[in-house]
């Protein structure tokens, strides 16, 4: 599931979930008004990496806290991952 977000995220460029205007239209209409085109795409830019390193960030922290398979694996006695038993 959070792997979808980002993705979805990553291909539109803009959080649309939250119902945010798209970041490089946005963008296109000042740089067009501005005539300072590289300056704001470079911090469009920026935003949107922060943006997705932040959400992907977040939701990495979110399934380690709900990923219970690490917490079962550690509880098995040595004897049976050694294979010792075989």
């Amino acid at each position: 599931m959070g792997n979808e977000l980002i993705v979805n995220v990553k291909d539109t460029s803009v959080l649309n979930v939250i119902a945010v205007t798209e970041l490089f239209f946005v963008s296109n209409g000042i740089a067009s008004t501005t005539y300072q085109v590289f300056q704001t795409f470079t911090i469009t830019t920026v935003i949107y990496l922060v943006l997705t390193t932040l959400l992907t960030l977040l939701l990495r922290f979110i399934e380690l806290k709900l990923d219970k398979t690490k917490t079962e694996a550690s509880s098995y006695p040595s004897s049976i991952t050694d294979g010792q038993n075989i």
